[in-house]
């Protein structure tokens, strides 16, 4: 018999815990009596259990025995014929009533363990779920302004290219009489179709106007779109006409007018 796998089978340990069918517990009860590794083996299991035992014993109130007795003495005693019902006697060996006292106390430690690694791992999982969460929104959120300053970054790479692009056209609209200050510029590009605008001075308006640029294509004027940023450093990206003879930026009510308001023209350029 190879004693080490019998040990490892865990058959002591569930013998020590009452967890074990008769047919077995008659078996260790056997092997160990002739095996003496078996019968140390056993005893430090059973050692072990009333460690534990004594260990996490709770020491009843003082009080309860008063209370158990009280509640004994409320309840109603039948009378016994002692010549016809004697009461049998039935008595427990050592052995088993400290089989069923560590059975007994192993289970009450397990419970206890059982609830307690329970509770924390519940608590530590619901630590871990949240922060999971929060860094999978940290993470969202850095995508999202990664992505956004790329496409920023993108933009500006293009309108940086067209710019200094040799094949691009620079147009500088000067101010009119009505406003000699005033100054802007037009980068074309014939081959991308693109056209930016650059404002170098205009005056400041209300939030009930617009500017408007227009170019000036065989004689008629056409919309290229309305703005209302007079920063030098905006590139504004605006329609795109070709074949334009002119440019010309005029101050219009809030959204752009049809046709330009001649009297508000602010800056006006040839190509």
């Amino acid at each position: 018999m190879d004693i080490k796998e019998y040990i490892a089978s865990g058959i002591l340990e569930r013998f020590v815990l009452g967890d074990i069918s008769e047919q077995e517990r008659q078996e260790v009860a056997c092997l160990t009596k002739i095996y003496p590794e078996l019968q140390e083996e056993l005893f430090a299991h059973q050692k072990g259990v009333e460690q534990m035992v004594s260990k996490y014993a709770t020491t009843p109130p003082v009080k309860l025995k008063s209370e158990i007795l009280s509640k004994i003495k409320d309840i109603p005693q039948e009378n016994l014929n002692s010549n016809n019902n004697e009461g049998k006697v039935v008595m427990m060996n050592n052995s088993t009533s400290n089989r069923f006292k560590y059975i007994a106390a192993a289970c009450s430690v397990a419970l206890f363990i059982s609830i307690g690694t329970g509770l924390y791992l519940n608590n530590e999982n619901s630590e871990l779920q949240g922060d999971i969460t929060a860094n999978n929104s940290m993470l969202k959120e850095l995508i999202e302004k990664n992505d956004e300053l790329a496409s920023k970054n993108e933009k500006i790479n293009s309108k940086f290219n067209l710019v200094t692009n040799s094949s691009t056209s620079k147009i500088t609209m000067k101010g009119t009489e009505n406003q000699p200050q005033s100054l802007a510029s037009i980068f074309v590009s014939g081959e991308d179709e693109q056209l930016y605008l650059q404002v170098n001075n205009l005056p400041e308006i209300t939030e009930s106007n617009d500017y408007q640029l227009w170019a000036i294509v065989d004689g008629k004027p056409k919309s290229l779109g309305v703005f209302n940023s007079i920063n030098e450093k905006d590139l504004l990206e605006m329609d795109y006409y070709a074949n334009a003879q002119a440019y010309a930026v005029t101050l219009e009510p809030k959204g752009g007018s049809e046709s330009p308001t001649m009297e508000q023209m602010y800056v006006y350029g040839g190509v």
